[in-house]
């Protein structure tokens, strides 16, 4: 009996790998744990966040998560990607998807996203998320 190989192409494989690291950044949100949302950022990350605050750096974007995880009505935020694309060179790509943000006491929020992810030796990292809110 041989075993069956896929060999996916490399767009493919970059593209599984960050639709990964969404969920594992999905699960960190979930679990309140501030130090493994913080695991998927490059150094120069930047959020803009659904009301348009700017958040520079990997402090104080750290720093908003925990300023969530604190609040003991907030639940956490989803990401659902919607389609990834990876540039020619393989160096950069485009998530594109929803979000949900769930408190207890409050409506859920809705609304897009896109996130910029760049490839630094062979992880990719992000390096940048603007939302925007649709409800």
């Amino acid at each position: 009996m041989s075993a069956v190989v896929t060999v996916r192409p490399p767009a493919a494989r970059d593209e599984a790998a960050i639709r990964d690291l969404r969920t594992r950044f999905n699960a960190a949100i979930a679990a309140h744990d501030a130090h493994k949302v913080s695991e998927c950022w490059s150094n120069e990350i930047h959020v803009s966040t659904s009301d348009g605050t700017p958040l520079l750096g990997p402090d104080q974007v750290r720093h908003a998560f925990e300023a969530f995880f604190a609040d003991p009505d907030f639940i956490t935020f989803m990401r659902e990607t919607e389609r990834v694309q990876i540039s020619t060179d393989g160096r950069t790509a485009a998530e594109f998807g929803h979000w949900t943000g769930r408190w207890r006491t409050a409506p859920a929020m809705h609304g897009a996203y896109l996130a910029a992810w760049h490839k630094i030796g062979r992880l990719w990292k992000l390096t940048s998320e603007l939302y925007v809110p649709l409800d």
